[in-house]
């Protein structure tokens, strides 16, 4: 499914709308991944502040990639969920799984993330929201074109030399085939060429093409007229 929507304060009102639904709906534990990147805070602070009542006592939350960096760095992604959700949500806020230990060792910090996955989806690794966001270059969570998909559900990755913080944690597009639902944020008109690539040429070579490959298509995108301006009306109903 893709929503295109007036500008990136209509998108993140439906993304939040839409999580929320789900949360309610929910009859027990609720596991959701968070992204990073610029998107998510606007998102987070409507969730915050329209959604706060959410039973968030159910909902388990990860974030689906990290730099090596230490978690009160301002480049990390943790560090971001908690200062515009958990933060502002205090005492509601929902049980948050960090990674840790990312900065001195990623491939142990992956395991150990990987391992607590496991555990709070019954082994079964299936999360049942994972939100995203899509880079220029069309990366999702840490896994970025022109690089080897890295294996199991939470790996150590690298990203391109030139992006903050080259050394990363990811979630794999083994853990995305197996979430119960994946939604996509895509904001901004530097992002429109690679959208179209994903969306009308479905180039594989770009990450987010190659998710919704392997999940038969089953994903939402939630964009705004920017970012849709190169997609055609075909590749919109497709």
């Amino acid at each position: 499914m893709i929503e295109i929507l007036e500008d990136k304060q209509a998108l993140a009102a439906w993304a939040a709308s839409w999580v929320a639904e789900r949360i309610e709906a929910s009859s027990g534990r609720f596991v959701l991944a968070l992204s990073g990147g610029s998107t998510p805070r606007l998102f987070h602070r409507i969730l915050v502040e329209d959604f706060g009542a959410l039973p968030w006592d159910r909902v388990e939350a990860f974030v689906s990639d990290e730099r090596a960096v230490p978690p009160d760095d301002e480049r990390s992604n943790v560090r971001m969920v908690k200062e515009t959700l958990l933060d502002p949500l205090g005492a509601k806020a929902p049980a948050f799984h960090a990674p840790t230990g990312i900065a001195e060792d990623c491939a142990k910090a992956a395991a150990a993330y990987e391992a607590a996955l496991l555990a709070a989806t019954n082994g079964t690794g299936a999360a049942d929201l994972v939100m995203l966001g899509m880079g220029e270059d069309g990366h999702v969570a840490s896994l970025f074109p022109g690089f080897e998909a890295p294996t199991g559900l939470v790996a150590a990755a690298e990203a391109p030399a030139e992006t903050v913080a080259a050394r990363r944690l990811t979630w794999t597009f083994e853990a995305l085939k197996r979430a119960k639902d994946v939604v996509v944020l895509v904001a901004g008109a530097g992002k429109a060429e690679a959208l179209h690539r994903v969306i009308d040429e479905r180039d594989e070579s770009l990450p987010l093409a190659r998710v919704f490959m392997e999940r038969g298509g089953r994903v939402t995108l939630v964009t705004e007229r920017a970012a849709a301006a190169q997609l055609s009306p075909v590749g919109v109903h497709k």
